[in-house]
């Protein structure tokens, strides 16, 4: 009996429509993997044996992108489908030159030749209701064990597109699959060759890595931590182990996953290794802040846990003390450490909850109001506001417009006696 697929609507249709106008079709790669893991595809892919001008024969009628159609690949606009449907004709690849991209695509004569060319044997199935999965090189059964594994030769593989090497490392850290003997082997050797690939699509995998199952991101790393160096010389590889424990022990959050990553490395040098990978500049920024405070004082009270506050805000307060808790699980110091960090998550709930004033813009006294008092507008008058804060964020001094004027003023008196 067939293993049966749930296929959208529009999926369907597309499927049935070219049978109908003679041709084959199937779903195939991450949409047939992802339904067999039970995991909802992102996006539904069709192979068939149509050619592009026979797709959009089929389809006439519906809103169609063509762009593709040099490599075989029309987009057609389904029902009610999020997305414009891509439908692809078998193919084979001529040969690559950039070690990225074929330099020609020659359409093939059945689907096994197209599933023939792709990278990994889990994304090369394919699927129809009437025939269920098509698996000529025993993608289910490495499913079923948790393995990627090259379609063929895997130096021929990532020979032709050596991002297939951070490919592999993406599923096997999303998905806690192991890496092939062989497949792993021709990584390593290839690996200098993911210099010739554009760093945004290194940095695109390198964030599904970092993004990816605690366990899988953990043994990845461990594993091929000579890959990421390679991509990041400023790592250090005597710390792999705790690094990538870190990592395993984390939330699965790009930024904080990062600054773990890059935690004894110096904040401005981890600003260029990620400028240079192309990461986003939120992640950029959270990286390099929680590395500037990565020795900060969380264990001091409410004063300490508010001036962290003031300077990095409590989204990435959270983060800190994430990695924190992450680091301290790694270097198996969980139970002391987690008490600690947990005492900091707690009071700066309370301190939020309670409204405590830890920004200028909570402070019940303004600019207008030192000015009315004797300050002249500069750089003074700035001081007295950030002094006047770190006495209400220190508990000297009640966040009160009263209050505040008296202690601006005795500010004021020391100024002028000086």
């Amino acid at each position: 009996m067939h293993t049966r697929i749930e296929m959208p609507d529009y999926i369907e249709y597309a499927i049935d429509a070219l049978g109908a106008g003679g041709y084959g079709a199937y779903a195939v790669g991450g949409c047939v993997r992802d339904s067999l893991l039970g995991a909802a595809p992102k996006d539904w892919d069709i192979a068939t044996d149509a050619k592009p001008f026979e797709i959009s024969h089929v389809f006439y009628g519906h809103r169609q992108l063509t762009h593709g159609a040099k490599y075989g690949t029309v987009a057609v606009f389904v029902g009610d489908a999020p997305a414009p449907v891509e439908i692809t004709t078998y193919r084979t690849d001529g040969e690559y030159s950039d070690n990225r991209r074929p330099d020609t695509v020659i359409f093939a004569p059945d689907l096994r030749e197209d599933l023939r060319r792709r990278d990994f044997t889990i994304n090369a199935l394919a699927y129809r209701h009437d025939c269920g999965v098509i698996d000529y090189f025993g993608g289910r059964a490495d499913l079923d064990g948790k393995v990627i594994r090259c379609v063929g030769d895997a130096r021929e593989r990532f020979g032709e597109d050596a991002l297939r090497i951070m490919r592999a490392l993406r599923f096997a850290s999303t998905l806690s699959f192991n890496i092939e003997e062989r497949t792993a082997s021709a990584m390593r050797g290839l690996e200098h060759s993911l210099k010739n690939i554009a760093a945004e699509r290194v940095c695109a995998e390198l964030t599904g890595i970092l993004a990816g199952d605690g366990a899988g991101a953990e043994a990845v790393l461990m594993e091929f931590f000579d890959i990421f160096c390679l991509l990041i010389p400023e790592l250090d590889g005597r710390t792999r182990k705790i690094m990538a424990r870190a990592v395993g022990a984390s939330a699965p959050c790009v930024a904080l996953r990062a600054s773990l990553l890059l935690w004894g490395v110096a904040p401005a040098d981890a600003r260029g290794a990620l400028m240079r990978l192309r990461f986003s500049g939120d992640v950029i920024g959270d990286v390099v802040e929680l590395l500037a405070h990565r020795d900060a004082d969380v264990a001091s009270g409410d004063a300490a846990i508010r001036r962290l506050l003031h300077k990095i805000g409590p989204k990435r307060l959270r983060l800190l003390l994430g990695a924190r808790r992450a680091l301290a699980r790694a270097c198996k110091k969980a139970t002391q450490a987690a008490e600690a960090i947990e005492a900091a998550e707690n009071r700066m709930a309370a301190i939020i909850a309670r409204g405590d004033c830890y920004s200028l813009k909570d402070l019940n006294i303004k600019g207008g109001d030192l000015i009315a008092l004797g300050f002249k507008p500069g750089r003074a008058l700035g001081a007295a506001l950030d002094t006047l804060l770190d006495g209400v964020m220190s508990g000297d001094c009640q966040n009160d417009r009263a209050a505040l004027c008296s202690a601006a003023q005795m500010i004021l008196r020391t100024a002028l006696q000086r």
